[in-house]
């Protein structure tokens, strides 16, 4: 009796080990399968990331380049009005805006006598 208990216990013992081998397995591509996915999305989020520093990049860079733009032709303008000719348009534009003309000399006026009150 004790052979037919010892081998029973064997085969049990077999089958438990072949069960946890299988479940180990098991275990193992499930890791691998979320290591796998984990990977996948942090490539995806990568992608993202450099599509969206490029499209930045892009943007700023078109800014810059049509602030530039507008400072040159800023500059260009002042060039050919000169200063008698900057003169004649602002005293063109108050003498047909005096409302808009005395709103935004009170507002400088605010702004700067705000500004000096701080730095004294």
């Amino acid at each position: 009796m004790s052979d037919s208990i010892r081998d029973a216990f064997d085969d049990s013992a077999d089958a438990l080990g072949r069960e946890l081998r299988e479940e180990a397995e098991k275990l193992s591509r499930f890791a691998e399968d979320g290591f796998t996915a984990a990977s996948e999305a942090v490539d995806d989020a990568s992608d993202a990331l450099k599509d969206g520093l490029r499209r930045t990049r892009k943007n700023v860079g078109d800014a810059g380049r049509r602030v530039s733009s507008a400072i040159d032709d800023s500059a260009e303008y002042l060039r050919s009005k000169g200063p008698r000719g900057l003169f004649d348009e602002v005293e063109s534009f108050v003498r047909q805006n005096p409302a808009a003309s005395l709103l935004a000399v009170a507002a400088t006026a605010f702004l700067l006598g705000s500004t000096m009150r701080r730095r004294l």
